[in-house]
């Protein structure tokens, strides 16, 4: 049978929503493909780092653990 998702598992879910919503800009501008975007790809860059640095994420165990495992692949290709 269904469950509805619990109240604790809805602030879960908001706060990855919240997480993954900050890279949605950089994601749109980086798949463009009617216009040039070489030029953005420094700035695009540095946010999603300044995203992963960003304390606000400290505050949730599963979002820092993910910020840190993203924070360690974007050092390595980058």
């Amino acid at each position: 049978m269904f469950q509805a998702p619990s109240e604790q598992e809805w602030a879960k879910a908001k706060a990855l929503h919240d997480f993954l919503k900050e890279f949605s800009g950089a994601t749109k501008v980086s798949s463009a493909d009617r216009h040039p975007t070489t030029h953005l790809f420094l700035k695009m860059m540095m946010a999603i780092r300044d995203v992963l640095l960003d304390e606000t994420w400290n505050s949730n165990e599963l979002l820092n653990e993910l910020a840190n495992a993203m924070y360690v692949k974007f050092i390595m290709y980058c």
